[in-house]
């Protein structure tokens, strides 16, 4: 019995290049999620997606070309999908999204996402990264 839950579980754990993704697609929910219940627009599912759908669509294109498929916990992998989600995700809500775009969601997206996407694989890596005895 024990041999059959152990097994569940392993099944279960996502890869490190998973897990990352599930991350990543988490933070720009919360980021909808929050921007929209604090401009009154409602969380309902249809209007997170649609607002959340930009970014979205942007954070795979931000993966394959950091190089976070191989490298996921590297610094410059969370720099590459960062920018790439967020001009993305950007340049997609104005052009086919019909979304806005002002200077203020743009500096709360920047700000939001970097430290979502950006700050805790720093972390990550400085704590994986092995110890240099002097």
């Amino acid at each position: 019995m024990g041999t059959n839950a152990q097994n569940l579980k392993r099944d279960l754990q996502l890869s490190p290049e998973l897990s990352l993704l599930w991350r990543d697609v988490l933070a720009v929910a919360v980021f909808v999620i929050i921007g929209r219940r604090n401009h009154d627009e409602g969380t309902e599912l249809a209007g997170i997606i649609k607002t959340a759908a930009p970014f979205l669509i942007a954070l795979p294109f931000g993966w394959l070309f950091s190089g976070a498929l191989r490298e996921p916990y590297a610094g410059k992998s969370g720099l590459g999908t960062w920018l790439i989600t967020l001009i993305g995700g950007i340049v997609l809500r104005k052009a086919v999204f019909g979304g806005g775009t002002a200077i203020p969601f743009v500096i709360v997206a920047t700000l939001f996402l970097f430290v979502t996407m950006v700050l805790w694989r720093f972390f990550i890596w400085r704590k994986r990264r092995p110890t240099q005895e002097v």
